[in-house]
């Protein structure tokens, strides 16, 4: 095992993915202590997906792979909150904590991203590109909502990441492609997935249109995107 770096860990409900931004709001004693702390160093803490436990509250237990987050911007608020923009930068994996409070740490192992076979991306890339607008349609019709543009013409990691990280699925399906390692795995992870949910978003958009959709309250599909 490669050398390891103990870091602060802010263990969520989300997964953060490399080059994208995460917005938060501080609230709890435990990570504005956290928080301000890195401000003062100006270091950047890890992100982890929860696996078992609540956000706010009790312990956790997270996911080992997880993304650090340097912090682009804060507010300090009333009541000693903070308004922060974070961008995500490396994987990593948990190898043990080691601290749970006033706020969790773990000794991580930083892990690195591999392009793996280069002959296979550009096909896969120019699939990706056309599934993923595609992707972005129906999702604004879905909900009601201005298409975002997004800029797709980025290195195919940077490409990997922001599908990955705008793809209306669950947080578990998130994970396991923030755990694939090499590039080209995770794109054509992402083309099978971006197959699947246009398929079935394609369906559920006929329904609305025809007004045989459930309420958005009873209908798990429509409140993932609401919530992307």
């Amino acid at each position: 095992m490669s050398d390891l770096r103990d870091i602060p860990l802010f263990p969520l409900g989300t997964v953060l993915f490399p080059k994208q931004l995460l917005p938060l709001r501080i609230f709890e004693e435990r990570y504005k202590l956290m928080i301000n702390e890195c401000l003062r160093d100006q270091t950047s803490f890890g992100v982890v997906l929860i696996k078992a436990g609540r956000e706010v509250g009790g312990p956790v237990v997270p996911h080992e792979v997880g993304t650090t987050a340097r912090i682009a911007q804060a507010q300090h608020l009333e009541e000693g909150r903070i308004s922060l923009q974070a961008i995500g930068e490396q994987t990593f994996r948990l190898a043990r904590i080691t601290q749970q409070r006033p706020y969790m740490r773990g000794e991580v192992e930083f892990l690195d991203s591999r392009a793996g076979d280069e002959a296979e991306l550009e096909d896969v890339i120019s699939s990706v590109k056309q599934q993923f607008s595609a992707h972005l349609d129906i999702l604004s019709q879905m909900s009601e909502r201005q298409r975002v543009d997004l800029n797709l013409d980025l290195d195919p990691e940077s490409l990997s990441y922001l599908v990955a990280s705008v793809l209306a699925i669950e947080n578990p399906e998130k994970q396991q492609l923030l755990e694939i390692e090499r590039t080209d795995l995770r794109l054509q992870r992402e083309l099978g997935i971006l197959g699947r949910e246009n398929s079935t978003l394609q369906t559920f958009l006929y329904l609305k249109k025809r007004g045989q959709e459930q309420p958005s309250d009873e209908n798990p599909l429509l409140r993932r995107i609401s919530n992307n």
